[in-house]
């Protein structure tokens, strides 16, 4: 059954979520009835919904010792129709008398409280004697290791039998808290759906003269811790404050074998080296890159090669093991495309409109302004002139810096290295390209 809402060990499911609107829609039909509408039939129509609401909200009141108990479904169901056809004919009726009950309805009455009281009887004769847990260790209580080598001996039908996902040795978890009473803990995803009867989970085993309590944890199964990282998602060096955004995911082929890499700017990667003057990455340095997903931060890779010239701002980040880069820019699901797009001057005069995805900024879209310019750009207090840049109206913020640019085909122009008042400006991806020896990895 799927969990909907869970507070330590307790658990409502969605079948008790349906109870409890049953019970809510019986009760207030009845308080409207009885003030408007009077209907005894309407009334005891709405008795039976709440009932109904009352065991799917409360299933273990049809539940005996081992499981779900047909007895207690029948009285349960039996005492409803008595209770449903004396409100049907007593309704607005001034008397007991007058309902008329004679010796035979007495004697179903009789029979239905009969038998509810056999039953319970019988339940408290047959249930499995409890098992009295301690509140802390006591001399008797086996320990941990005791358990762990009862596991050992026992684990395949341990697991089989009762329909379990693990065992293990730990401490008991009793309403929601742990206790230090050492236990053999059952792991299952679902507590509503484990055995019955003979292949019921015992409340304790017996072993080596010791009595081994039991407990049942739930749990789903586990995955892989892994990251899921794609352009347009915020990253930075680990150590500093500088941060901005995924470009693109490209890659090396040598030998067939084809490598991942991630790419930004070099003044985001590689932030301190270009603070200390260094504009070539060593490839020797520790630098973890982290990305900001949400309010987390998890190291993704780490920079393997980085350039800073007049032509050049780009750094890569191959990808570690426990992380996953898509290839699709945010926003754009299918860019980019397998291709770039060299502009010329016929682009600046058809005013051809690009877009991108920054960390900061979002989706944001512009226009080409020239097809290159060269220009001074002011990065951490100091003056560097670049040169065949392109300018575009102004479609990004500090932050975004790495983020794709693509034209409406989804091909790529370049990524984002600055910015001022009107004009956001382009390192072109061709020039990247050949620098660093990469392809695109295109989005499918």
């Amino acid at each position: 059954m799927n969990k909907l809402i869970s507070s330590g060990e307790n658990k409502v499911s969605y079948m008790q979520i349906f109870g409890f609107i049953l019970i809510v829609t019986g009760v207030l039909t009845i308080i409207i009835a009885g003030f408007f509408d009077n209907s005894a039939s309407i009334i005891a129509i709405s008795f039976f919904i709440t009932m109904l609401g009352v065991a799917f909200a409360f299933p273990t009141l049809l539940e005996g010792s081992d499981g779900l108990s047909t007895m207690r479904i029948v009285v349960f169901m039996v005492t409803n129709v008595i209770c449903i056809l004396l409100i049907k004919i007593g309704w607005g009726k001034d008397s007991l008398e007058s309902i008329g009950l004679d010796e035979w309805w007495m004697g179903v009455i009789a029979f239905v409280f009969g038998a509810k009281a056999a039953q319970s009887y019988f339940e408290s004769k047959l249930a499995a004697p409890k098992v009295k847990v301690p509140d802390s260790i006591s001399f008797s209580t086996p320990t941990l290791d005791i358990i762990e080598a009862f596991i050992i001996e026992n684990k395949n039908e341990l697991l089989s039998k009762y329909k379990a996902d693990a065992v293990q040795a730990s401490l008991k978890i009793i309403n929601g808290y742990t206790k230090r009473i050492p236990s053999l803990q059952f792991i299952v995803k679902d507590k509503f759906n484990l055995p019955i009867g003979s292949e019921k989970i015992p409340p304790y085993f017996d072993y080596s003269g010791l009595r081994i309590i039991t407990d049942v944890k739930e749990e789903d199964d586990p995955t892989e811790d892994v990251v899921v990282v794609c352009p347009g998602d915020s990253v930075q060096r680990q150590g500093t404050t500088a941060y901005g955004t995924i470009g693109l995911k490209v890659y090396r082929e040598i030998e067939g074998k084809r490598t991942d890499y991630l790419l930004s700017c070099f003044h985001v990667f590689c932030n301190s080296e270009l603070l200390a003057g260094i504009t070539e990455f060593n490839p020797s340095t520790n630098a973890p890159i982290i990305a900001n997903i949400g309010t987390v931060q998890t190291v993704i890779g780490q920079v393997v090669s980085g350039s800073f010239n007049p032509k050049m701002d780009a750094a890569l980040c191959i990808i570690n093991d426990k992380t996953t880069a898509n290839s699709a820019l945010k926003g754009f699901p299918a860019t980019p495309k397998n291709a770039i797009r060299i502009l010329t001057n016929h682009d600046v005069e058809a005013q051809t409109k690009v877009f991108t995805y920054g960390a900061v900024t979002k989706s944001a879209s512009g226009v080409i302004l020239a097809r290159e310019i060269d220009r001074s750009i002011v990065m951490f207090r100091k003056n560097y002139t670049f040169r065949n840049i392109i300018p575009v109206t102004k479609i990004s913020v500090p932050g975004d810096s790495g983020a794709l640019v693509a034209d409406e085909k989804g091909k790529v122009i370049g990524i984002i290295f600055a910015s001022n008042d009107t004009t956001s400006f382009i390192i072109p991806i061709a020039e990247i390209i050949i620098h660093f020896n990469l392809k695109i990895s295109h989005a499918s």
